[in-house]
């Protein structure tokens, strides 16, 4: 997370329907509790537009047009704010791990559709700002 993290969707398993929008930095991350995410319930067999806008001074996660996390940059550290470099974008589905396992495994969730997460698009713009 140090060199900066944005989960664009996070769908944990133990969450049926809840859909996170995270930031992961070197000052804010799961490792110690910090981490900056909201989350809004969808219907996960339905398709949705999901959303990050990065802009100079905020990052707004939004799904189907509704804005549901809001990062506002707080400082030019780089442990805070070290979205002015190289960083990750990130489509999660979590279904073991710290956070997807934490409530265990469950096995029978694998069988019959299971686990599936498709991806019709990704697309990445950049406007002509002049800070970057």
């Amino acid at each position: 997370p140090h060199s900066g993290e944005i989960d664009i969707m996070e769908h944990v398993g133990y969450e049926p329907g809840r859909v996170h929008g995270t930031v992961h930095t070197g000052t804010y991350h799961h490792s110690i509790k910090t981490q900056k995410g909201g989350s809004m319930h969808v219907d996960v067999q339905q398709w949705h537009t999901y959303t990050v806008e990065w802009r100079p001074e905020v990052v707004l996660f939004a799904c189907d047009d509704t804005v549901y996390q809001v990062f506002h940059k707080e400082s030019d550290d780089p442990a805070v704010w070290p979205f002015n470099q190289e960083f990750f974008l990130i489509l999660n589905m979590a279904v073991g791990g710290d956070w997807g396992g934490a409530h265990g495994v469950d096995e029978a969730a694998f069988s019959g559709n299971g686990q599936i997460m498709e991806i019709d698009w990704v697309r990445i713009e950049q406007r002509d700002l002049k800070w970057a």
